[in-house]
């Protein structure tokens, strides 16, 4: 039903702006159509082709520069995924949400505390069985010099309880 060398025809349209020299704005749709999907067989333990897939998404991103020195950013996904007869691509992104605030002083130290939202997805082709999505709270400190960078970063930060790969076989 498929190759790993597949044909993909897309388009996306979109547009993009900066307003007061303090915000920049990007929106954007999208149309992917794949010859074949890669999948994962965890009966088999590997991957193999699939049929054809269709994915239909939006786009947008923003970020703001509140201060010279403090910088806030948003970035939104959503995507539809099918195959060509109509069932759904498990484990596919829906909604990717990521935001946060950055600073950044001129004489080299930096930071950044960020969001990330991973929605629910469909586990299984049929919708029955859902992998849950996931909000994580990620930071960063550092320091930059014309020789060096040094940082230091803290994934989940809240203690979050989350699962970043989900599997799901119906027999």
């Amino acid at each position: 039903p498929g190759t790993p060398m597949a044909r993909a025809l897309g388009g996306e349209v979109g547009a993009r702006t900066r307003l007061f020299d303090r915000v920049d704005l990007m929106a954007s749709a999208f149309l992917l159509d794949l010859q074949s999907e890669l999948v994962w067989v965890g009966d088999g333990g590997g991957t193999e082709a699939r049929g054809g897939t269709r994915r239909v998404g939006v786009e947008a991103e923003a970020r703001v520069k509140l201060l010279s020195w403090l910088t806030a950013d948003l970035d939104f996904t959503w995507a539809d995924a099918k195959y060509t007869d109509g069932t759904l691509v498990a484990l596919a992104p829906t909604l990717v949400v990521q935001c946060g605030v950055s600073a950044r002083h001129p004489r080299g130290p930096y930071g950044r505390i960020g969001v990330i939202h991973l929605g629910d997805r469909p586990a299984t082709e049929d919708g029955f069985l859902t992998a849950q999505g996931f909000t994580r709270v990620d930071a960063a400190v550092g320091f930059k010099h014309k020789r060096f960078d040094v940082a230091v970063g803290i994934q989940n930060l809240t203690n979050t309880q989350w699962r970043e790969a989900q599997f799901a076989n119906v027999k």
